[in-house]
């Protein structure tokens, strides 16, 4: 989900740490599917419909940016809408596609229930329920479905997860 801001998601990830901490080293995977399966059915009949709107400037609202350029590319990129509910188009399973970082409304709602609705969706996505925390070591290799999980990397600071990107243009039912 960390590409949800993309006209097509990335369909894998491949993670490789080629640096780490000297303590910790964790990433933090949560389940997309899962996290849809475990809503009620009728707020999974609700979502349904539902689209999303995600921004990449979202993302870094937060950050000091000292390179005027790079600001001002991320802002260019205009937000893409996505389904709340994704549906693979090769599995037919269906995923809760909202991010934390990327996800800024729900078109469908008013404004006062998409702000209530959206961040209890990306909390309910993470609940320790849905994650798996995964220790990494220098030279250990991570394979993963990126449009159904959702990744955290808790503590790095300046210690470095390279993240090589296979881009399969992955395309929603």
């Amino acid at each position: 989900r960390d590409h949800s801001w993309h006209e097509a998601p990335t369909r894998y990830e491949l993670s490789y740490a080629d640096a780490g901490p000297e303590v910790g080293g964790d990433v933090v995977y949560a389940d997309a599917c899962a996290a849809f399966e475990s809503l009620s059915p009728h707020m999974r009949s609700m979502l349904e419909d539902c689209t999303c709107m995600n921004m990449l400037a979202h993302g870094y609202q937060n950050l000091e940016i000292s390179q005027p350029e790079y600001a001002q590319t991320m802002l260019k990129r205009p937000a893409k809408e996505q389904p709340v509910v994704a549906v693979d188009s090769a599995t037919g399973a269906r995923s809760l596609n909202v991010n934390a970082a990327y996800s800024v409304r729900i078109p469908q709602l008013a404004k006062e229930e998409s702000q209530a609705l959206l961040p209890m969706l990306c909390r309910h996505v993470t609940k320790p329920e849905h994650c798996i925390r995964l220790h990494y070591d220098v030279g250990d290799i991570c394979l993963f479905v990126s449009h159904i999980v959702y990744c955290s990397v808790p503590g790095y600071g300046d210690d470095r997860v390279l993240i090589v990107r296979f881009l399969s243009g992955l395309v929603y039912a």
